[in-house]
């Protein structure tokens, strides 16, 4: 069972659990992968793996929490950005890059495996970023770098169906083409920014 323990040597087990899971997964696919193959790749027993996880579906369903709390954790690097568009463009691109390092078929299988846990989350609103996004929409109509007045919360809802979309097409096409640069033309068609603030 996935365990909230706060000592550092807890998460950093669950986290390399995480990291070698997910290493095996881009090398084999996930339906290729053994219990026993992570343990070994992470140096653990199976009775340390369930009592940071349920399961192998569970692992990979918690990689999605894992890039949204690495984006909570670089938020000063997007908040570095020198306009609040760029600050949202960063946002998404943090979560695209961490998508693309682990490859399609990690992703795809995140998709199914959520589509199975029957999750009940309000996607896109549960979110820990959500609220942020809304906030930085907010500023940048506020700042006239973008034109699109309509709500900061349906806007941000917007985005992230986007992303997701271009996400799991991208997953589906075996990484067939860039996620930035489709991303890039979604925001500048959604927010519709200003021309010196186009991406």
């Amino acid at each position: 069972m996935e365990n909230n323990k706060t000592d550092s040597k807890s998460q950093k087990t669950y986290e390399r659990i995480m990291d070698c899971a997910l290493i095996l997964f881009k090398e084999k696919g996930y339906n290729n992968v053994t219990l026993q193959e992570i343990c070994r790749k992470a140096g653990i027993t199976k009775s340390t793996f369930y009592y940071h996880y349920d399961s192998k579906e569970t692992l990979i369903i918690n990689y999605t929490d894992r890039i949204s709390r690495n984006s909570q954790e670089d938020f000063s690097q997007i908040l570095a950005q020198d306009t609040f568009i760029k600050q949202i463009w960063e946002l998404f691109d943090r979560y695209n890059q961490k998508n693309m390092i682990y490859g399609p078929a990690v992703v795809r299988q995140v998709y199914r495996s959520t589509l199975n846990s029957k999750d009940k989350a309000d996607f896109p609103r549960d979110l820990m970023l959500f609220p942020t996004l809304v906030t930085l929409i907010q500023r940048s109509q506020s700042a006239g770098e973008i034109t699109n007045e309509s709500d900061a919360e349906e806007l941000a809802a917007s985005l992230y169906y986007a992303s997701r979309g271009l996400t799991f097409s991208w997953a589906l096409q075996d990484g067939a083409f860039s996620v930035p640069d489709r991303f890039k033309a979604v925001i500048n068609s959604l927010l519709l920014p200003v021309p010196e603030h186009r991406l």
